[in-house]
C-alpha cells in the first residue's frame, strides 16, 4: 500500500549489517507476511518498500503526523522501540511510527502487528521469491547472479521518486502511464480519471505482455498533492504474476523474472 508522507519524523539509524538475509513470506491477499519481534513480542508484519518508517499497528492518542493511505489520511504517533529483529537483523533503541492498521486486519482475516518500511529495506537490493516464498536483502549486488536459462528477465527504470516511493513508466493498453512501484499493494490502482469502473489491463513491459492485470479505480488526488508528483496509479507486485523481482537501488532498476516453465 503507498503512503505518501504529509510531515516528516525523525529517521531511524541506519546501522551496518554485513551479510544477506532471508526472510520467508507468506502472500496473504496480495500482501507479503513476514515474522518480526518488537521488544521480545512476536508478530506478523507486512513488508510494503511504499511505507516510509516501521509501523507499529496501536491506537494514536497523540497526532504527530499524518499519512496518506489507500483507506485516505491517517494520523500517526512517534514511538520509541527499544529492539525490533526481523531475520538475522536486530535494531536497538529506534524510532518508528504508530497508526491504527485494524483497516488491513479486516480485509485479511488476520491479526498485523506492524509494516516493515523504506527505513529499515532501503540498505539493500530486494529479491522477493514468489515461487519459494522467500525475500533476500542484499548488501553486495555484484554477487548476485540469476540464470537466464530459468526465467524471462526483463527490467524497468526507476525514472523518479515521490518523496520515498519508486515511480516506474510502462505501457497500459497503448499509453504510457506513470505508476507507483508498491510491493505492499494488494491490487494495482489507476486514476479514476483513467478508468471509470475496476476491470482488467493489459501491461506491456518491453517485450513482456501481460494480459489481463487487475486493477481497480481510486482518487489519487491526494497521493499527487502529498507527493508534489503527479502519478497515473500505483502498480502491486502481484499484478505482474512474475516468478522474481528484484528491486535494485544502486542501479535504480526494477528486475522482472518470469518462469521459463510457467511460460
Amino acid at each position: 500500500m503507498a503512503f505518501s508522507i504529509v510531515s516528516w519524523g525523525t529517521e531511524l539509524e541506519k546501522e551496518e549489517v554485513a551479510v544477506s538475509i532471508t526472510l520467508e513470506f507468506e502472500l496473504v491477499d496480495g500482501l507479503i507476511v513476514v515474522q518480526a519481534s518488537k521488544d521480545g513480542h512476536a508478530g506478523n508484519y507486512i513488508l510494503d518498500t511504499g511505507a516510509p518508517h516501521l509501523m507499529v499497528n496501536q491506537k494514536v492518542e497523540m497526532e504527530d503526523f499524518q499519512l496518506w493511505t489507500v483507506k485516505g489520511s491517517q494520523k500517526g504517533e512517534k514511538i520509541d522501540i527499544t529492539t525490533f529483529e526481523y531475520g538475522s537483523i536486530l535494531r536497538q533503541d529506534i524510532e518508528a511510527w504508530a497508526m491504527d492498521l485494524t483497516y488491513i486486519e479486516d480485509v485479511i482475516g488476520r491479526p498485523i502487528a506492524g509494516i516493515l518500511g523504506h527505513d529499515l529495506l532501503k540498505e539493500y537490493s530486494i529479491e522477493i521469491d514468489y515461487q519459494k516464498n522467500e525475500i533476500i536483502l542484499i548488501v553486495d549486488r555484484s554477487a548476485y547472479t540469476v540464470s537466464s536459462t530459468d526465467y524471462n528477465i526483463t527490467s524497468m527504470s526507476i525514472s523518479s521518486y515521490a518523496d520515498h516511493l519508486p515511480i516506474v513508466e510502462l505501457d497500459i493498453e497503448g499509453v504510457t502511464k506513470k505508476l507507483v512501484f508498491d510491493t505492499g499493494a494488494a491490487v494495482s490502482v489507476l486514476d479514476q480519471s483513467d478508468m471509470e469502473l475496476n476491470t482488467s489491463k493489459t501491461i506491456s513491459i518491453n517485450n513482456i505482455k501481460i494480459e489481463s492485470a487487475p486493477f481497480c479505480s481510486k482518487d489519487l488526488s491526494e497521493l499527487t498533492a502529498k507527493s508534489h508528483t503527479t502519478v497515473d496509479g500505483i502498480l502491486s507486485v502481484s499484478s505482474l504474476d512474475a516468478a522474481k523481482v528484484l528491486i535494485d537501488h544502486s542501479s535504480e532498476r526494477i528486475f522482472l523474472f518470469w518462469s521459463k516453465e510457467k511460460a
